[in-house]
């Protein structure tokens, strides 16, 4: 039988035809697919358009990467505000072939800080004089939410008037429990207990937004506390939100089963530079020395929240002044994580000034020399605020 060029023709129109009419088929093409080129063919047809951005396909799209061992972060994004326009961020690679970032062009604000990131989604705020705007960001998809929050409650107690401070934002999107993200709004106010050894405390009133309905849920959570705690320095571990406290206990908040619950935290000296987050399914705390920032510290939680353990000590004074001349380090640390790897185990990565970074495998003491974009611009154009957010690539809609 002899095959014509009209009848391959035929037959391959025929199969195109055949996935095109099988939304099963596909999106089982798709999710094999990177992600730059889902983006490209959300032009093809209405249908694509609607299959790519429909967010139970993103949630699909997560679940399809962690099951091939590919869900990792692409990058980190350091907490450092740029004060002009366009923004710019400083930039740590964790993934050698990702050949470029996405720009952050689409967001025409000055001084943004990237507050936190859950599997993709990037939570910001742009100050300007003695005004926030709170936003979401996918700079994938280069979509963008902006946040207004529910009025300061004033509330009067006997004579006096309480007027409620915001002192954290914070996003829950955990892709494995919901395709759809929450933001935490704390409100705080100061009074004082008729106890004079006691007398100070914090009334904290917790606000929940949801995406999936589009509305603010005011004072879910109602919790008095007399000890400061980090609110905007919030990790998504767990599906919930946890904040850091150099007292001794802090607390963690559930925000889709809407539960508070307190947990220990470590003895870390006050002079001791911390650092809370969250890496291969466990949350660390990283403590550098003040003094020398070569020397760290890394806690791990137990798994029953019963207890932080010291995991590993290192002093990395030697091994610093071979890779880098003191004058480029600056004894000044401007981040540092645990980076988890399946196959080389736990990394402890420290960032510098000038661009300066490093790897510290720390089950084989090995030492990686990196390079940060745009940090070898540090200068009086930025602010930082020493934390870092894990990158990852999604659809996830905001």
């Amino acid at each position: 039988m002899v095959t014509t060029r009209s009848s391959r023709l035929r037959l391959n129109i025929t199969s195109a035809e055949m996935v095109a009419n099988s939304e099963d088929l596909l999106k089982d093409i798709l999710l094999r697919l990177p992600i730059k080129t889902l983006i490209k063919f959300k032009i093809v047809s209405k249908p694509w358009l609607s299959l790519i951005s429909c967010p139970h396909f993103g949630l699909s799209y997560t679940h399809f990467l962690q099951s091939n061992y590919s869900l990792k972060p692409q990058a980190l994004f350091l907490d450092v505000v740029y004060k002009k326009l366009p923004s710019k961020f400083m930039v740590l690679r964790l993934n050698p072939e990702l050949k470029r970032l996405p720009l952050f062009d689409f967001i025409h604000a000055r001084n943004v800080r990237i507050l936190q990131s859950c599997y993709g989604l990037i939570l910001c705020v742009s100050q300007s004089n003695n005004n926030k705007s709170y936003f979401l960001c996918n700079p994938v998809t280069k979509k963008f939410k902006m946040f207004s929050f529910p009025v300061t409650r004033e509330v009067t107690i006997g004579t006096r008037e309480r007027l409620f401070h915001h002192v954290g934002v914070n996003l829950a999107f955990d892709p494995f429990k919901s395709p759809y993200y929450k933001i935490i709004s704390i409100w705080q106010d100061l009074f004082f207990r008729n106890d004079p050894e006691r007398s100070r405390c914090y009334m904290h009133f917790i606000d929940i937004y949801s995406s999936e309905t589009d509305s603010w849920s005011v004072a879910k959570i109602k919790f008095a506390w007399s000890q400061e705690m980090e609110f905007d320095r919030a990790v998504l571990f767990n599906g919930a939100i946890h904040w850091d406290s150099s007292y001794r206990r802090s607390f963690y908040f559930d925000p889709y089963n809407e539960c508070l619950k307190q947990m220990p935290m470590p003895t870390v000296d006050r002079t001791w530079v911390r650092y809370l987050g969250e890496s291969g399914g466990h949350m660390h705390i990283v403590a550098a020395n003040g003094f020398s920032f070569f020397e760290f510290k890394i806690f791990e939680m137990a798994e029953d929240y019963s207890n932080w353990f010291l995991k590993y000590r290192l002093d990395l004074d030697a091994k610093m002044y071979v890779l880098a001349p003191k004058d480029t380090v600056h004894n000044y640390l401007l981040s540092c994580a645990v980076q988890s790897d399946e196959v080389k185990g736990d990394s402890l990565l420290a960032i510098f000034p000038g661009g300066f970074a490093i790897s510290y495998n720390l089950v084989d003491g090995t030492v990686k020399r990196l390079r940060c974009s745009n940090i070898q611009n540090y200068g009086p154009d930025f602010e930082t605020f020493r934390v870092s957010c894990r990158y990852f690539e999604t659809l996830a809609c905001v």
